[in-house]
């Protein structure tokens, strides 16, 4: 065989298995760079929420609180250890593990009058800095 058309053949086939793996390996490669900033929780792109914001002093009634974990780019985050705390009331199960939309649903209920100041904080790192409040009457 000719070296000329022996050079032309190898060249191809380099070209080749450049262009296969670039075709077969973008997808992944994008999602492997692009998960690990998607995993980092925002403390200010993340809320929190209370309904109703006045419930009875009964410690039966309860409010409940939503905290939506997301990153700097409003993405929910799954699998987050979310913590709240409050400075009047109980919070049933203030510990929770947030589900594939970056939800964690809590309730609150206090036999004491007052208005609750509740924050979290995200695996144990991250306060957030969106607080609510629940008035207990």
């Amino acid at each position: 065989m000719d070296k000329k058309l022996v050079s032309l053949m190898i060249i191809f086939v380099l070209i080749f298995a450049l262009f296969t793996s670039a075709v077969i390996f973008k997808d992944p490669i994008k999602t492997f760079t692009r998960a690990a900033t998607e995993s980092v929780v925002s403390s200010n792109k993340s809320l929190i929420f209370s309904w109703p914001k006045t419930i009875k002093a009964d410690g039966k009634e309860t409010a409940s609180i939503d905290v939506l974990v997301r990153n700097a780019d409003t993405v929910p985050i799954a699998n987050k250890q979310v913590v709240l705390s409050a400075t009047v009331g109980n919070i049933a199960n203030n510990s929770q593990t947030t589900d594939k939309l970056g939800r964690a649903t809590f309730t609150i209920s206090s036999d004491v009058q007052g208005t609750a100041e509740i924050s979290a904080t995200v695996d144990g790192t991250t306060q957030l800095i969106n607080k609510v409040s629940v008035k207990f009457e």
